[in-house]
């Protein structure tokens, strides 16, 4: 699988991230978590490495409801939309959908 990096986010109302230096050959996402409500407060993965240790990346708030997708053993991403607008007036992410291996939308 190839990856490519692109620039940090966070937007002009939070504060900018990036986790290159947490990501490392090897790792799979098990499960992806979208925490939301009228808009998304927060998105996590849940990876493991070739040795087997468990991490978590998380980004956002504890607000909202939490929804938690698993993949299963040969299941895997095949693609992301994200949808940025303005909320209050300030930028956030909107909507998300994400495109499983076994042709579902999740």
């Amino acid at each position: 699988m190839n990856a490519r990096t692109l620039e940090v986010f966070g937007g002009p109302h939070g504060d900018k991230y990036s986790d290159m230096e947490l990501i490392s050959p090897g790792q799979g996402v098990h499960s992806v978590t979208i925490r939301s409500n009228e808009r998304i407060d927060g998105v996590g993965l849940d990876v493991t490495d070739p040795a087997g240790t468990k991490s978590t990346f998380y980004h956002g708030s504890g607000g909202g409801d939490s929804n938690t997708l698993t993949l299963g053993a040969n299941e895997h991403t095949t693609g992301i939309e994200v949808h940025w607008g303005k909320y209050y007036g300030q930028v956030h992410m909107l909507h998300y959908q994400r495109k499983r291996s076994d042709a579902l939308n999740s």
